[in-house]
């Protein structure tokens, strides 16, 4: 499935960019968008501190050129799991990635070379301040050149990258850019003729058939914004790529939402495309996207549901298509009624074949001592008890409606036996209680049961939409 990786030249704010957008979207508030999970301790606590240390109005000390700072994350959105990398360190920067204008010394990271190579969609992170603010021509030429020439050798695959080139500190350059109207048209008219390198890249891209989108993005907004720019220097001066303004306490991110609704976009079209050539992966993907609509397609819970068993019967081991199908038999599959007991078998099954989400439902089940009252500890006394409740429930109404047109019977005939009315009536009282006690216990049963399945199997799927604040 897609890959993501963040890559940049040094200094161009990745590790920001990552922590932020990691803590954006670790609410699993919106469906459309998805959720990110830190992935791995030395990621949870780089991306904890960093954000502490934003967050108090203070910038992250700079990467050790000495140590190599890996973080890994995990999207989950459409019920796929993709990976993220951003791995920055001395000389692994986007000159080394792509074999550019490099020095002897370089040394090459061939696996992260190989992430890179491998991955759907490229996260390019670009600090406007190196272009705006760089008073030093051959730095600012090499800087447009390295990127120009990355996007250029991503062009020259075969597997057509989609690339997004995050423009970094846009809150401090916003004038500057709105004067323009946008990034693109700066590029290709202003008065900085280092930039033309860049948009020709841009633009030969595109024609070659990859995406390339540019985004402007403040993941920190700053203190205050540089009305006055030019390309020696912030304020024409010579030290403006020095001054760098504090972090605002309480900073927003805006642009960092449309970033990642670019990403769910592409991460959808690319699972539609894999579907289509019988990815398994993506069947499921796609059946998910059907079955829920996301407010993105139109809701089909029985094409769902068959492309569910299709994908199940040419791969019957396949644990993620039997969740799946659980998925639909626990809460309807659009043709019939909730099948609990059908959807339970597969989430063991999937367990048997070794998914985590079918063991964490499993392990939940049994430690609910109310629920284990009912289970012992086979899960199908669990399915036949409370199959045998229903059974019972539907008796119950049975006899209670007999006694109950019984009852109605003789009042048509206005009998005088007081004493066969009273009879009746407690008859249809107990029955009643027999009835409202089966209804409680069940309800009571269904509820847990409804709580630990949304908190293991389908927890994906429900969480409460928010607009967010980025």
């Amino acid at each position: 499935m897609t890959q993501i990786a963040i890559i940049g030249i040094t200094g161009a704010g990745k590790t920001v960019f990552s922590t932020v957008w990691a803590k954006r979207m670790e609410k699993r508030d919106n469906p459309e968008l998805g959720y990110i999970e830190l992935d791995g301790a030395e990621t949870e606590v780089y991306v904890r501190d960093a954000y502490a240390t934003l967050t108090s109005g203070t910038w992250c000390d700079p990467t050790d050129k000495e140590k190599k700072t890996e973080l890994r994350f995990i999207l989950h959105i459409y019920g796929t799991q993709l990976p993220v990398k951003l791995i920055d360190a001395a000389g692994q920067d986007l000159a080394s990635l792509f074999r550019l204008d490099l020095d002897a010394d370089v040394v090459i990271d061939g696996e992260l070379k190989k992430y890179v190579e491998e991955a759907a969609i490229l996260l390019l992170i670009v600090n406007l301040r190196d272009f705006f603010g760089e008073p030093d021509a051959k730095k600012l030429w090499r800087n447009a050149s390295i990127y120009a020439k990355a996007i250029d050798a991503v062009r020259k695959t075969k597997r057509k990258q989609k690339i997004a080139l995050i423009w970094t500190a846009y809150d401090r350059y916003k004038s500057h850019i709105d004067k323009w109207k946008g990034i693109e048209r700066y590029l290709s008219e202003g008065e900085d003729g280092h930039l033309e390198l860049l948009h020709n890249a841009i633009t030969d891209a595109k024609q070659a058939g990859c995406v390339v989108k540019s985004f402007m993005v403040a993941p920190v907004e700053a203190e205050e914004s540089f009305e006055n720019i030019s390309t020696t220097g912030i304020s024409g001066t010579q030290d403006g790529p020095d001054v760098i303004p504090n972090p605002k306490k309480g900073f927003m991110s805006p642009g960092l939402k449309k970033v990642s609704a670019w990403i769910a976009k592409m991460v959808r079209e690319q699972i539609e495309q894999e579907a289509k050539g019988g990815n398994k992966e993506a069947l499921c993907a796609w059946g998910r996207i059907i079955y829920y609509g996301y407010d993105l397609v139109e809701k089909d819970k029985k094409k769902a549901f068959e492309i569910f068993e299709r994908v199940h019967k040419d791969n019957p081991e396949y644990p993620y298509v039997k969740l799946c199908l659980a998925l639909c038999h626990y809460h309807g599959k659009g043709v019939v009624g909730p099948n609990r007991i059908e959807a339970l078998k597969l989430i063991r099954e999937a367990s048997n074949f070794g998914s985590k989400k079918a063991n964490d439902f499993l392990n939940k089940l049994f430690s609910k001592e109310e629920l284990q009252k009912s289970a012992v500890d086979d899960l199908t006394e669990l399915l036949m008890k409370a199959q045998s409740e229903i059974i019972e429930l539907t008796e119950a109404i049975k006899q209670l409606e007999y006694g109950k047109q019984l009852l109605d019977i003789q009042l048509m005939q206005k009998t005088n036996d007081v004493n066969e009315v009273n009879k009746q009536l407690d008859e249809c009282k107990y029955q009643w209680y027999k009835f409202y006690e089966s209804v409680r216990n069940w309800v009571w049963r269904k509820a847990a049961l409804d709580k630990i399945f949304e908190s293991t199997v389908d927890k994906e799927y429900h969480p409460p939409k928010s607009s967010g604040t980025s």
